[in-house]
């Protein structure tokens, strides 16, 4: 690091680094990427004032305490990014983290595990992507530029968002496919906590917060906690692009799934494209493949009643021992 500070580097990438609180300046790095880093809040939070034209992080696998230190499973960690423009969390397992006076545009949290997840003061965040990650509580205190929200297998316990608490005026893209229900939480090897909570997606309210809304992605599962409050008291009358599909092997979802997608499409009454995601098993049984043609046939008769929407099957091909029943997580589409 003392060699690269003579340098002027606009990009570095660390790999199995420990953070040494020595005061490094790097005025010309735009861009840093950390894996597998040991390092506390502070000597972190040092490193990056000496990074005043820093504009994408990317903390990858960070471990917040020494090996030879005593694990403490409340670990907080609060950072300062007031210069930061993209921000991406990979394999990050912590107690609190907290992001202050900060100006991110764009915010990715994958594969991680947080307590508590706090955004402060972030007034141009415009695209937040959160996929296979727990928080037991996020909250966003700035959404009013915020334009592309996407939730996928992922588990919130309490947030501002679910239901749209947080104000998303000009929010165009909503995307929430697969909520974990029963999801372990861990700290290290500290703690292992089941929680059932369900999650509340009222579509009546997000067309009343988000106007501008155009790309709705919606996963329909009995299995899963979600409640989808659709009544159709405030049309979501921008949505032109409209993605809806099932991952569970339970025909009785399958079978439902026709007339729930019924129900949305009454919300979105200028809908020109609807895109089916179905997860269906490899087999050669003879009745599963009549059962599902049975299903696609009533898909079909029901949207023969919109001869306006361009429509288009997806079908993902998956068999027994690669379900997402069995590790957990599925693939992200």
């Amino acid at each position: 690091m003392r060699k690269a500070e003579t340098q002027n580097p606009e990009f570095i990438c660390r790999n199995n680094y420990r953070v040494e609180p020595v005061f490094h300046r790097f005025p010309c790095l735009t861009s840093l990427c950390l894996i597998h880093c040991h390092t506390s809040e502070e000597d972190l939070n040092r490193l990056l004032l000496g990074l005043p034209k820093l504009e994408c992080l990317e903390l990858r696998d960070p471990q917040f305490r020494f090996e030879d230190e005593y694990f403490h499973e409340e670990v907080t960690v609060k950072l300062h990014l007031p210069t930061l423009k993209t921000l991406l969390f990979i394999g990050v397992i912590v107690f609190e983290l907290i992001l202050e006076t900060c100006d991110i545009g764009y915010l990715h949290v994958n594969d991680s595990c947080f307590g508590i997840f706090k955004v402060h003061g972030s007034k141009n965040l415009r695209h937040l992507k959160i996929s296979k990650s727990h928080f037991s509580l996020l909250e966003i205190e700035e959404g009013d530029n915020l334009e592309i929200l996407e939730f996928v297998t992922s588990h919130v316990v309490q947030s501002n968002l679910f239901p749209m608490k947080v104000q998303a005026p000009k929010l165009k893209m909503f995307r929430i496919w697969r909520f974990i229900g029963e999801r372990m939480r861990f700290y290290g090897d500290a703690t292992i906590i089941f929680d059932g909570s369900e999650l509340v997606v009222d579509l009546d309210q997000i067309a009343v917060c988000s106007p501008q809304l155009n790309h709705l992605s919606i996963l329909y599962d009995v299995d899963e906690p979600v409640n989808y409050s659709i009544r159709g008291l405030s049309p979501l009358e921008n949505v032109v692009i409209l993605d809806v599909g099932w991952e569970c092997f339970n025909w009785d979802c399958i079978v439902d799934f026709t007339e729930w997608t019924q129900k949305v499409l009454k919300c979105c009454p200028n809908l020109r494209k609807l895109i089916v995601h179905g997860k269906v098993l490899k087999s050669e049984d003879p009745e599963y493949f009549m059962s599902l043609a049975e299903h696609t046939s009533s898909m079909y008769e029901m949207l023969s009643k919109y001869p306006h929407i361009e429509v288009k099957f997806t079908y993902n091909v998956e068999t027994l021992q690669n379900t997402p029943l069995q590790y957990g997580f599925g693939a992200i589409w």
